[in-house]
């Protein structure tokens, strides 16, 4: 079983990536997870509502998410991106289901009461933030799905117990979904994969990760440690591969690529 991650910038690339994942779904049960960070940004400077992203004590950058944003990305991700991959993905001859994490408690998140930022070397708490952490995934939900032929394209916006629609992190989410259904997950991105020193590195092991997260920028330490949450609770490998060719699954399973194991 495969979990594929993608962004949620729509081109060309992902006609091609539809195909070949409705092609290997025929031999390999596959769930995709989208992204859609670019295009909610988009939608937001469209109805005048500023985007605002924050970097961690951690030093992990990520989108502030006030009730307006996650409505937005509801709309955007959930709604436009979501239905827009089905599409596609039912074009190329398989059945794709879409849903959020939201629906059928398929992804209950902890929603953070408050979140600590560093701003202009600062040290501040962020208060009515919506986001949260993957903490059960509906495993049964997806198993259904699958074992009655569907291919199900997930967005990760997740439930709180509370009841709040949160945003999660796309490919820790995915990282999630993977180590519960004891899957491999495979990363698309607009790189070869890590980078260290300007250079792929085609292997790493867990005990490699924390000394990677040096050499790696932004959304590629978020990526290391989406990979690290996967094999620690399950997944065999993850494997991080550029999203953007005419081939891309191909290559991720077996060409240009890092992968990541125990």
């Amino acid at each position: 079983m495969i979990v594929i991650k993608i962004g949620g910038s729509l081109g060309t690339e992902v006609q091609s990536l539809a195909k070949e994942i409705a092609e290997i779904s025929k031999k390999e049960k596959i769930v995709v997870v989208h992204g859609g960070s670019y295009e909610t940004t988009e939608v937001s400077q469209k109805l005048g509502k500023e985007t605002k992203f924050v970097t961690s004590v951690s030093g992990f950058r990520s989108r502030y998410t006030d009730l307006e944003t996650v409505q937005i990305m509801e709309m955007v991700m959930a709604g436009k991106i979501n239905k827009e991959l089905v599409k596609l993905i039912q074009k190329s001859g398989a059945n794709a289901f879409g849903l959020s994490g939201a629906d059928g408690k398929l992804l209950l998140a902890k929603r953070k009461d408050s979140i600590k930022i560093i701003e202009d070397g600062k040290k501040k708490i962020l208060k009515d933030d919506f986001t949260g952490k993957v903490e059960i995934v509906n495993k049964e939900l997806i198993t259904i799905l699958l074992d009655k032929g569907y291919l199900p394209i997930i967005c990760p916006l997740a439930i709180s117990s509370e009841g709040d629609i949160v945003n999660t992190d796309g490919d820790r989410a995915a990282a999630a979904i993977a180590s519960a259904l004891s899957a491999d997950l495979v990363v698309m991105t607009n790189v070869d994969g890590f980078l260290k020193d300007g250079k792929l590195v085609t292997e790493l092991n867990l005990l490699q990760i924390e000394e990677a997260y040096n050499f790696a920028d932004g959304g590629m330490k978020k990526k290391l440690l989406a990979a690290k949450e996967a094999i620690e609770q399950g997944s065999p490998r993850v494997i991080i591969a550029r999203g953007n060719l005419d081939n891309s699954l191909e290559n991720a399973l077996n060409g240009k690529r890092t992968v990541i194991s125990r």
